[in-house]
């Protein structure tokens, strides 16, 4: 749920642009974020009535399961924020970059993107040159994208098949996994790497990576529409500011675990942009 408690940083922001009367509309593609729904759906009910006591504003969310129509009610503006995965957004840029205004991702560290890196155990035999692995573990769907753009570009692997991926949800478990020879290989990031190796330093020696990612991926992105009011770019940028250098602003919202809040600028996306376009034409190729 840790995605979630990032998009209620947003709600407390928006809410404050609008009079109680007026309600901000925010639509959420769940499915490619949250573990379940009905997780999804608690935690938000949870924050949403912390809002309502605070006097923030009016806010008003919708999941989504159905993309089609995700974009569809943003560029009808029947949603004022939209909230998804990169695939998402990048199968329709087009569009969403014709109505959308500022977007932004989020950061559990100091870093602006996300590596990953492809793991096994220092001794397993698993041979990943000639694809001897029967299973892949990941968490975050960006982490699953990567593997298969590497599987949709290799000679040996003219197919790729989704159902070598199992998602696990707590990331500790793809470590101690692969640390005690359970799995094949799993998908993590570079920053729960760093974190868990210095907490125990036999990962290390315990754990083999394979492969790394370049720092391009994230784990969320959202857009605000053009026609918003444009108050709330100069607060979205006091907000990055503020909560990158001090938490005191912050104070109701301090159980939340991310580090930084970033505005994407032109050119940002620049090597998401590539790997992507490379993604769409492997796979319409091997199709």
């Amino acid at each position: 749920m840790k995605f979630l408690r990032v998009i209620f940083v947003f709600f407390l922001l928006f809410s404050n642009l609008y009079s109680s009367s007026v309600a901000l509309k925010i639509g959420i593609l769940y499915e490619k974020l949250f573990a379940t729904k009905k997780e999804a759906t608690i935690g938000l009910k949870l924050w949403v009535k912390q809002i309502n006591e605070s006097n923030y504003g009016n806010i008003e969310a919708e999941f989504y399961d159905d993309e089609n129509k995700l974009i569809k009610d943003f560029k009808n503006n029947k949603i004022q924020i939209l909230i998804s995965d990169a695939t998402l957004y990048y199968e329709n840029k087009k569009i969403i970059d014709e109505y959308r205004d500022i977007k932004w991702i989020m950061s559990r560290s100091e870093n602006i993107f996300t590596q990953f890196y492809l793991i096994k155990n220092s001794q397993s035999k698993i041979d990943f040159d000639n694809f001897d692995v029967k299973k892949i573990y990941y968490k975050e769907n960006m982490a699953k994208i990567w593997f298969d753009n590497i599987l949709l570009k290799s000679v040996k692997n003219k197919q790729t098949n989704f159902k070598l991926y199992e998602k696990i949800e707590k990331s500790k478990k793809l470590i101690f996994n692969v640390f005690f020879n359970k799995n094949d290989v799993s998908i993590i990031s570079k920053d729960l790497y760093d974190s868990m190796s210095k907490l125990n330093p036999q990962i290390k020696s315990k754990i083999q990576i394979i492969k790394k990612s370049k720092a391009i991926f994230f784990t969320g992105i959202g857009f605000s529409r053009k026609n918003l009011d444009k108050v709330h770019s100069g607060m979205m940028k006091k907000m990055t500011d503020d909560f990158s250098n001090s938490k005191k602003n912050f104070e109701v919202i301090s159980f939340i675990d991310i580090q930084k809040i970033f505005l994407l600028k032109d050119g940002d996306l620049n090597e998401l942009d590539k790997f992507y376009k490379e993604y769409f034409k492997s796979k319409k190729i091997k199709k």
